[in-house]
């Protein structure tokens, strides 16, 4: 590829790698606090429960400020709430690596990190809606959402090795120096409409946002059964016969399956948007049903069963929100925002449910509690999203649709 090629290429998709970016350190805490929680709890000397909180705070940051950083970015447009975003980011990874003594300290640190990922997720996909063209938009959300997968696995590769030759605070310290470099690279940018606030104020006249908070609804469901696996999967796995370092490797291929899902389901729905629409949806049922796999508890069944769940099951995010701000075009930020509630929402509820259900009954009935959370995930998108299944839909119909 040449020198004029790649300009070219970053041009078109810029608004992709930035968002990628700005994503990528801001779902960061929330991977690392798991890998590093050994030595960080042997400083702190608090229980796994306590060190879960921290998660539980992050999360729950992330619920309460989604619905309100989607009227922020329609509001005060992509740079205000996106810039914020980093910033808050950059706070928490600072606050995490410097300042926090004990675990309530962590909590708070891991909240503001919430906040930061809120923000940073509502700014990134109005810029993607904003500043790609419209034939480029669906590439653009597949790069932007392998940030998920891909932190997962430098996390493991690069970062725990990081740790163990440094402390477990280097590690958000060097987060807080990307997350700098990031904010310095955002400043730079000169977007067409980063300064601009929405077309339609979201306090005045807004839509009612039913098929958004439906697509919320399903994605929450959805999420159920992609922490149920990533949470427990290594667990359950054992249970069956397989090593700890087997049931790791089929999660980790899992993993990389997931990053070349999104980008090829982006590719998909760039070439034909109604068949996109089909695919997030099969995408979800089909990763459901291969929870049903895993409920056999066969050894030899386990570990390509979670293979075919991660890769089904979470290779839906990288164009589902594509959909989303077609449904909405003029209230992008609001409706993405409650959207993105609903991923939280799953995130947070996902797995101390399932566990529950496991200590109660057992991981047979939590993988069928999983497989039928996803199959109602896919019938109930193939709902929220089927005005978009009409090849001329204009964007003005999909908004009254929005509506009803």
């Amino acid at each position: 590829m040449t020198g004029r090629s790649i300009t070219g290429f970053w041009r078109r998709y810029r608004a992709g790698f930035t968002g990628f970016g700005a994503l990528a350190i801001a779902v960061a805490p929330l991977f690392v606090i798991g890998l590093l929680s050994v030595p960080i709890r042997e400083e702190f000397g608090g229980s796994r429960a306590s060190l879960g909180l921290a998660v539980s705070a992050f999360m729950g940051a992330a619920v309460v400020g989604a619905p309100f950083a989607g009227r922020a970015v329609d509001r005060f447009g992509v740079n205000a709430v996106l810039r914020l975003g980093i910033i808050a980011v950059l706070l928490s990874d600072l606050w995490v690596g410097v300042i926090s003594s004990g675990p309530g300290m962590l909590r708070v640190g891991m909240a503001i990190g919430g906040l930061g990922l809120a923000l940073v997720d509502a700014g990134s996909t109005l810029d993607v809606s904003q500043e790609v063209r419209h034939d480029s938009q669906a590439m653009a959300f597949g790069i932007k959402e392998i940030a998920g997968p891909l932190t997962t696995l430098l996390g493991g590769v690069v970062m725990l090795p990081f740790a163990a030759a440094t402390s477990w605070r280097a590690v958000f310290l060097v987060y807080a120096a990307i997350s700098a470099a990031l904010l310095a690279l955002d400043l730079s940018l000169e977007r067409e409409h980063g300064a601009k606030r929405g077309t339609r104020s979201s306090e005045s006249g807004a839509a009612p946002l039913i098929r958004a908070r439906s697509v919320a609804m399903a994605v929450a469901l959805a999420m159920v059964g992609v922490t149920a696996v990533t949470t427990y999967g290594i667990d359950a796995s054992v249970v069956a016969g397989l090593t700890e370092q087997q049931a790791g490797l089929w999660i980790t291929l899992g993993s990389i399956g997931v990053i070349g899902m999104r980008l090829g389901g982006a590719y998909l729905a760039g070439r034909n948007e109604p068949l996109g629409v089909l695919v997030v949806v099969g995408l979800i049922l089909v990763g459901g049903l291969s929870h049903l796999l895993l409920a056999s508890n066969l050894r030899s069944i386990m570990g390509p069963g979670e293979l075919v769940a991660l890769i089904f099951g979470w290779g839906w995010g990288g164009i589902l929100f594509l959909f989303v701000i077609r449904l909405y075009p003029l209230q992008t930020g609001r409706a993405t925002g409650i959207v993105f509630m609903g991923t939280y929402v799953g995130g947070v509820l996902g797995p101390p449910t399932f566990g529950w259900i496991v200590d109660h009954w057992s991981f047979q009935t939590g993988w069928i509690f999983s497989a039928g959370c996803m199959v109602a995930a896919a019938l109930i998108l193939a709902w929220a999203l089927s005005p978009l299944r009409k090849p001329q839909t204009q964007a003005a119909t999909l908004e009254s649709a929005g509506r009803s």
